[in-house]
């Protein structure tokens, strides 16, 4: 009888094994695409930041495309894009620059003077510069993972005596 007993225990063992070695399994089956996953939504994060920059400096530009709208400057050691505009006889300025690790957005009237730090964070950015001659625009764009990019955007309006590095 005690042989019997041993038989019905090991039969009685199988199924519990199979069913470890399966949980096992699935657990890393998930495992493994859950990491997959965490890397793919990263990288596409990543990129889905990349295009939004440049569309949004690319769109703020082009909806201040105007004569003499568009100017490159220096704003407390920053170098600065400034979009002017006249609104009831007054000279405002929104000056698009980066400080402190963010690209940053100021709109104010042109002879106030303010710190960077008063600009409204638009999204995390490491580094922006801006050069303009004639009518060429150049953005130089540096990602935090130190990565960079480069717009050329040709200006349609007349430039009238400004100066500009």
């Amino acid at each position: 009888m005690k042989e019997q007993d041993k038989r019905n225990n090991i039969y009685s063992l199988a199924p519990l094994l199979l069913f470890m070695i399966f949980t096992t399994c699935i657990v890393t089956v998930l495992l493994i695409g859950a990491d997959g996953y965490r890397t793919f939504q990263s990288r596409d994060q990543a990129a889905f930041e990349r295009r939004i920059t440049v569309q949004y400096l690319t769109t703020r530009i082009r909806q201040n495309d105007v004569t003499n709208g568009v100017s490159v400057g220096d704003f407390a050691g920053k170098d600065t894009l400034f979009l002017c505009e006249t609104l009831d006889g007054k000279m405002y300025h929104t000056r698009i620059y980066c400080h402190d690790g963010y690209l940053r957005e100021l709109f104010c009237e042109a002879d106030m003077e303010f710190a960077p730090d008063a600009g409204e964070k638009i999204m995390e950015l490491k580094d922006l510069q801006f050069h303009l001659t004639g009518n060429l625009l150049t953005v130089i764009i540096t990602y935090p993972d130190d990565s960079s990019e480069t717009v050329l955007l040709q200006l349609r309006s007349k430039r009238e005596g400004l100066y500009d590095k």
